[in-house]
């Protein structure tokens, strides 16, 4: 997922369905999709989820070495 919207290409190659991305969301506290940033895989198989008004701030440092795919 990258700002709001779910990226079905990535979660086939990661083996992740919506379902899984709900509940991720949702343990998060990321109620409203169009404040959520990213959905990031993890090196270590968990899902991080990157949602909040003040995100841009810190955006390149906290995505450093994130590969980003486009929608």
């Amino acid at each position: 997922m990258e700002d709001g919207k779910f990226n079905e290409i990535n979660m086939k190659k990661a083996n992740v369905s919506e379902n899984d991305i709900l509940a991720k969301l949702r343990e998060a506290n990321a109620y409203d999709l169009n404040k959520v940033h990213a959905v990031i895989f993890e090196t270590t198989g968990g899902i991080s989820v990157l949602h909040g008004d003040n995100f841009t701030k810190n955006k390149n440092f906290i995505l450093k070495d994130v590969q980003h795919s486009k929608l």
